[in-house]
């Protein structure tokens, strides 16, 4: 029985994840005692933006942010368009669009739609294109992030990811 409790104890630092993670561009931080997991990177153009998505602990109540967007004063939507592309600069014949629905709250924009991240998650693994743009609502204003790591990263948030498939 004393051997067990030693295997245990020392075992147990190792097999501990560990608070910040990089995958490529994109990081991932678990934050134990605020129960959440987050991904984020920084773009690569010159931008105060910053897109993130999370999930808590069990990987669930998930959500994407733009988090230095600009607060929201009113409640309603705000479309995002995403883009997955091959060059920074101009569009592309071959590319992959999709637009998701945040919503204003807490003066920020967020979706809380599981499915919407899961479709984001997809979008990494399916596609082959280097660069994220996200266009916010009429704004005009585009933000570009690698997407390197970004599968990756995303399966760490959403709960699929498994060390042992490295």
């Amino acid at each position: 029985m004393k051997h067990l409790l030693l295997l245990a104890a020392l075992t147990s630092p190792a097999l501990a994840a560990p608070t910040i993670e990089h995958f490529g561009d994109w990081t991932v931080e678990t934050d134990t005692s605020n129960n959440i997991v987050i991904a984020f990177s920084f773009p690569i153009d010159s931008s105060a933006r910053l897109f993130e998505f999370s999930c808590d602990n069990s990987h669930l109540n998930c959500r994407m942010a733009d988090i230095n967007a600009g607060k929201c004063y009113t409640s309603g939507n705000f479309y995002s368009y995403f883009r997955l592309h091959s060059v920074a600069d101009r569009p592309q014949d071959l590319d992959f669009k999709s637009t998701f629905v945040l919503n204003c709250v807490n003066h920020r924009w967020v979706d809380y739609q599981q499915f919407d991240l899961k479709y984001l998650q997809q979008m990494f693994h399916y596609t082959w294109f280097p660069i994220l743009s996200i266009k916010y609502g009429t704004a005009g204003q585009v933000t570009n992030y690698s997407t390197n790591g970004a599968a990756a990263a995303a399966d760490k948030v959403m709960g699929t990811f498994n060390n042992f498939s490295e």
